[in-house]
C-alpha cells in the first residue's frame, strides 16, 4: 500500500511536471507582454508630463506677451497719437508679435492610459486648447481690424483730425480692456485643465494603474445593492478631484507667481 501511495505520487509530479513545462514558455510569454505594456504605459505618462508641462509654459509666455504688448506697446502707441498735433491726423500702429497657440490633436490619445479619469481630462484638454487658439486669433482680429478701420478713416478724413484721433485712442483703450477681461476670465480656466491632467498623469505613474484603480474604482469593493454601486460609480471623478486638489492648487500657485513676475 506504502509503495502504490508512492507511485500515484511520482505519477502526479510527473504529469505535474509535463504541465508547468509546456505552459513555462507561455506564462513568459504572457509576462513579457504584460511588461512590455507596463513599460509603454509608464513612459506614456511620462511623455504626457512633459508635454502638459511644455503647454503650461507656453501659455505663461503668451500670456506675458499679450499683457506685454498691451501695457508697453500699445499704453506707447496711445501717448503717441495724443501726441499728435490736433490738425494732423495719426496713422501710427503697431503689431502683435508672433507665438505659437495651434491646437492639441488627437496625439495624446495614441495610448491606452487604463484610466477612464485621465482620459477625460485629456478630452479637456483638447477641447480647451481649441478654444484657447481660438481667442488668441479673435484677438488678432480685433486688433488688426481696430488698427485698419481707424487707419482707413484717418486717410480718407471722414473726421475732423482731433476727433478721429481721440477715437483712434478710445478703440484702442476698449481692445486694451476686452482683451484683458478675456484674459483673466480664460486663461486660469485653462491653466487648470492642463494642470490637472498633468497631476493625474504624475500621480497614477508613482502609485501604478493596479493601486490607482484599487484606491478608486468599485471593482474591489462589495456593495449591497446596485443601487450603491452606480452611487459609487457616479460619484467616483468627485472623489478623485477631491485627492488630487490639494497638488493642484499648489502647482496654480507656483504658475501664478511665475507669470505674475
Amino acid at each position: 500500500m506504502y509503495k502504490g501511495i508512492l507511485s500515484i505520487i511520482y505519477d502526479w509530479q510527473q504529469f505535474l511536471g509535463a504541465i508547468i513545462g509546456a505552459s513555462a514558455p507561455i506564462l513568459f510569454w504572457f509576462f513579457i507582454q504584460w511588461y512590455e505594456r507596463h513599460t509603454r504605459r509608464k513612459e506614456y505618462l511620462i511623455y504626457l508630463e512633459k508635454f502638459l508641462v511644455d503647454r503650461i509654459n507656453n501659455v505663461i509666455d503668451v500670456k506675458k506677451t499679450i499683457e506685454n504688448f498691451l501695457d508697453e506697446r500699445l499704453v506707447e502707441l496711445i501717448s503717441n497719437i495724443k501726441s499728435v498735433p490736433s490738425d494732423i491726423y495719426s496713422t501710427a500702429i503697431a503689431f502683435l508679435p508672433f507665438f505659437n497657440t495651434e491646437p492639441i490633436g488627437e496625439i495624446l490619445f495614441n495610448h491606452d492610459t487604463k484610466s477612464s479619469y485621465l482620459d477625460n481630462q485629456l478630452l479637456k484638454v483638447v477641447r480647451m486648447s481649441k478654444d484657447f487658439s481660438e481667442i488668441v486669433d479673435d484677438i488678432r482680429r480685433q486688433f488688426q481690424e481696430t488698427i485698419s478701420t481707424d487707419r482707413e478713416m484717418a486717410m480718407r478724413k471722414l473726421n475732423a483730425p482731433l476727433f478721429q484721433n481721440e477715437e483712434y485712442v478710445t478703440h484702442l483703450n476698449n481692445f486694451i480692456e476686452s482683451t484683458k477681461r478675456d484674459l483673466n476670465k480664460n486663461i486660469p480656466i485653462y491653466f487648470r485643465v492642463l494642470v490637472s491632467a498633468r497631476i493625474t498623469a504624475d500621480t497614477i505613474r508613482k502609485m501604478g494603474i493596479i493601486k490607482w484603480r484599487f484606491k478608486f474604482s468599485a471593482d474591489f469593493i462589495p456593495f449591497k445593492n446596485k443601487e450603491s454601486f452606480k452611487k459609487y460609480v457616479k460619484e467616483t471623478p468627485d472623489r478623485i478631484d477631491k485627492f488630487l486638489e490639494p497638488q493642484i492648487e499648489t502647482q496654480l500657485k507656483k504658475i501664478q507667481e511665475i507669470y505674475s513676475e
